[in-house]
């Protein structure tokens, strides 16, 4: 992670990554492993099965997403 330190404090800081790369890749990401958990790395699903509107796609914080 470029920005663990900052993202270790600040969690919400993840959001732009989950976000940033739903909208680059037009589908909804989730991040499934954290550094903030404990799991010492963070892991991102691209949920194929669930494309998003790029023209509409809305930032959201990552605790605002569903699964």
């Amino acid at each position: 992670c470029p920005f663990l330190n900052t993202a270790m404090r600040r969690p919400v800081l993840c959001s732009v990554t989950v976000n940033a790369l739903t909208r680059v890749l037009g589908y909804r990401v989730v991040r499934e492993e954290k550094f903030q958990n404990g799991d010492n790395r963070c892991v991102f699903r691209i949920l194929e099965d669930q494309p998003i509107d790029a023209d509409s796609w809305e930032f959201r914080l990552e605790s605002e997403l569903t699964r």
